[in-house]
């Protein structure tokens, strides 16, 4: 008797996540004043972090800017999920930035490379590793984070390269 409970149990929570994750949801537009780091990482040269603050703004259709030292913008997708048992509800926002943005992020980090190897340093274009903007469940608290990752190539060699901004602070939603 004990062993059908725990099946039917385990069915359930497995009907659930499939439900949870087929729901759509709308985009949680809003903005927020965020404070955090950006941690620059070069092979072979070392690393620096660099405090920074941003302006996030997420509109109703997914399109989003983020004001900052360099001003990024793109596209965006949203997902629901759920934290452990259920309990806690984080939407994940990929974020997407357009060429333009990235291309400014690209002689952003080429400005702290070469700062950082104290040398010239020339990227190759930049690949986003992960963008995701985090709220807990009242939508009053973001959590932001962007990573890229790049190959150098500097006089003495041939160095990769990542940066990393996470940064957190309130959120604002946007009233209907």
């Amino acid at each position: 008797m004990r062993w059908t409970k725990a099946v039917s149990l385990i069915v359930l929570i497995a009907c659930g996540r499939a439900l949870a994750q087929s729901v759509p949801f709308p985009t949680p537009a809003g903005d927020g004043s965020l404070s955090g780091s950006a941690v620059v990482r070069v092979k072979g040269c070392g690393r620096a972090t660099i405090p920074f603050g941003a302006s996030f703004a997420l509109e109703s259709d997914g399109t989003w800017s983020l004001d900052a030292p360099v001003a990024i913008g793109g596209a965006s997708r949203s997902r629901l999920t759920w934290g452990a048992f259920y309990t806690r509800l984080r939407v994940k926002t990929l974020l997407a930035p357009s060429s333009a943005s990235l291309a400014a992020l690209g002689l952003d980090a080429e400005a702290r490379a070469s700062a950082l190897c104290r040398e010239p340093v020339v990227l190759a274009p930049l690949a986003l590793r992960k963008g995701t903007l985090k709220l807990n469940k009242r939508w009053t608290l973001a959590r932001l984070r962007l990573s890229l990752r790049a190959s150098a190539s500097a006089a003495s060699a041939t160095r990769g390269v990542r940066v990393r901004w996470d940064a957190t602070g309130p959120w604002i939603p946007e009233e209907d």
